[in-house]
């Protein structure tokens, strides 16, 4: 997971070999896990990476991750943030997670221990909010300016070794893929 990474600031790249300098207990999981995979790799000789993944968006995932509950909010549950408007969020579709898991196991010796993997749209929560309105009128979010709290400030991942090493770009715009997401999940009540 990119929690991995800590609190990056808003510099324009993130790549695999910035320090993983996690704030809060589920960071420092995926940044220990990162840590276990790279030293069971090294024990027993084996070609292993970790997919540090972004936000995830699409069918299937119902938990809140700020999509979920924004688009809720069209049913009569206004959602109501009092700070986070101008946050920065880069989303990766499920589809292209899977294919980049697809694609890493296809490699017989990865040449990397890591791979950033996510959407390529770095988008404020206002933004975000927006495009949900755009197909789903009816939204109520009330949203506060400033940055989410609890949540890392992060710039955007670089995603140049997952390309070069696992031939794996994102292919899921992230309009097309939320506008599907927004029609699903109003089929499956959650």
């Amino acid at each position: 997971s990119v929690s991995a990474y800590g609190d990056t600031g808003a510099r324009d790249l993130v790549d695999e070999d910035a320090p993983l300098t996690a704030t809060n207990a589920y960071g420092t999981s995926k940044a220990a896990s990162d840590l276990l995979i790279q030293s069971y790799a090294a024990s027993y000789g084996l070609s292993a990476a970790s997919l540090r993944i972004g936000w995830v968006y699409g069918p299937g995932r119902v938990t809140d991750a700020l999509i979920q509950p924004m688009v809720r909010s069209a049913t009569g549950k206004p959602y109501d943030l009092a700070a986070g408007g101008d946050h920065l969020l880069q989303f990766v579709h499920v589809d292209d997670v899977v294919s980049a898991a697809v694609a890493a196991f296809a490699v017989e010796k990865l040449q990397s221990a890591a791979f950033n993997i996510n959407g390529t749209d770095l988008l404020t929560v206002r933004q975000i909010c927006a495009m949900i309105t755009q197909h789903y009128p009816g939204v109520q979010v009330n949203l506060g300016p400033g940055l989410l709290p609890d949540t890392d400030v992060q710039g955007r991942m670089d995603l140049t070794r997952a390309a070069r090493d696992l031939c794996w770009i994102p292919a899921v715009d992230f309009a097309d893929g939320l506008a599907a997401y927004i029609d699903w999940l109003k089929e499956h009540p959650f």
